[in-house]
């Protein structure tokens, strides 16, 4: 199928061109300040644990997060990504990983604004690419160790990959995007959800039923890998896809929001931690410090024990009160959507919550002007953030679906009409 070329002006050229040189410019400038921070903190908390286990999948080969006992606690395809840095460059090389995570976010972004300009303009691909790359949150997370780094380039490649299938039916599209749902199932596992948008495309094609097969079989080969893994260890045989500890520490917070929060309790919980941050006279349950007062055993068989008694209560307790429970997670659903702020200082501060508002401007205005935004960009939006909301909440959890918000905004700014 021959494809008519897509005609962009002198003027988008020239801004892409410019975004990217920017992108690069500010990589750069802000490089020597984060490599010149201590190795301990860029690898601390979260980042710590992926680190831990990139490390010993190269020393011994072997998903563990200290070398003896296999784990799954976290998934394993941000730590995979990390070994593959740590065998060429080095265990630990803190500019390979900036480099490899900006290098990635510049592939995805290219990658999927060519395609976002064939389904919208080319002046929407250039407005989403201003948002992809000059973001002060993509900037911000190139330069940390957590998973958000390479998962949001993943949805994009997904996306891209994706949208060309639907368009073209042609089968390297369709195992492009069967290649890009699984890394995005591997590093992000609350992203499950979305990639059941997948069968239910499937069901409106028709034509391209041998495409969807092996579109979702490509998808879900790493997770089952993953899972007959975890079945050959006793240390994780009952927990195959991991997060058994954060899942159960997550329910167990949310159990006691449904009922120890009052009903104005949510918005102070908001307004202490982003602009007051002074917790002193709010409940517990505000915060994850709660977990404090519910200990889990050390010995690792008595606390699976423990954490499946605590998750199956925390369940019980959230379906007893469920409309606090979707009180509170109306509350959450307006944190997903806060600027990913405290990061680097005031000015950072500034600008990332003009950003953010000018994102989430631009999406409503697609909407308002009736600017028939794709319907997969908003069925990503609405899962994800309601996944979250419904379990556990940062803006920087919403980062990986930066590229459904940066779509439809770049509708909501141009006034030409779509392709599709």
């Amino acid at each position: 199928m021959n494809e008519a070329p897509i005609r962009t002006g002198d003027a988008d050229r020239i801004v892409r061109g410019a975004v990217i040189a920017l992108f690069i410019i500010a990589w750069s400038l802000l490089l020597p300040g984060r490599l010149a921070e201590p190795a301990t903190q860029t690898f601390a908390d979260d980042a710590g644990d992926y680190h831990n286990v990139a490390a010993h999948l190269v020393r011994e080969g072997m998903y563990s997060s200290g070398g003896i006992v296999p784990t799954n606690e976290r998934e394993p395809g941000y730590s995979i990504v990390l070994a593959l840095i740590y065998t060429v460059a080095g265990i630990g090389n803190r500019w390979a990983i900036f480099f490899a995570q900006a290098a990635l976010q510049l592939i995805g972004a290219v990658v999927f604004m060519r395609e976002w300009a064939r389904w919208s303009s080319p002046r929407s691909a250039t407005i989403a690419f201003v948002f992809l790359l000059l973001s002060p949150a993509v900037l911000h997370l190139v330069f940390f160790a957590y998973r958000e780094a390479i998962a949001g380039s993943f949805m994009l490649l997904w996306f891209a990959s994706l949208l060309r299938w639907l368009r073209t039916a042609h089968w390297p599209a369709a195992v492009a995007a069967g290649l890009a749902g699984g890394a995005v199932a591997m590093t992000y596992m609350p992203l499950l959800p979305l990639l059941l948008l997948v069968p239910c495309i499937c069901l409106l094609l028709r034509d391209a039923r041998l495409q969807c097969a092996v579109l979702l079989c490509i998808t879900i080969v790493p997770l089952l890998l993953w899972v007959g893994r975890n079945m050959q260890h006793p240390a994780t045989a009952e927990c195959l896809l991991g997060g058994c500890t954060r899942g159960a520490a997550a329910w167990y917070v949310r159990s006691r929001q449904v009922t120890d929060l009052a009903l104005w309790d949510p918005p102070r919980c908001l307004w202490a931690e982003y602009i007051s941050h002074d917790i002193r006279r709010l409940p517990a349950a505000c915060d994850f410090g709660v977990l404090a007062e519910h200990p889990l055993p050390v010995d690792p068989a008595l606390r699976r024990i423990a954490e499946r008694a605590m998750q199956h209560e925390a369940l019980g307790k959230i379906m007893e009160h469920p409309a606090m429970h979707l009180w509170t997670s109306l509350w959450w659903l307006a944190e997903f959507h806060l600027p990913y702020v405290n990061g680097w200082g005031f000015a950072y501060n500034i600008l990332e919550t003009i950003a953010t508002a000018t994102l989430l401007l631009g999406a409503l205005l697609a909407f308002v002007r009736r600017r028939s935004p794709l319907l997969l960009m908003t069925a990503v939006i609405i899962i994800g953030s309601a996944t979250f909301a419904m379990i556990d909440v940062e803006p920087r959890y919403r980062m990986p679906l930066l590229g459904a918000y940066a779509a439809l905004a770049s509708l909501g700014f141009t006034k030409h009409r779509t392709n599709r």
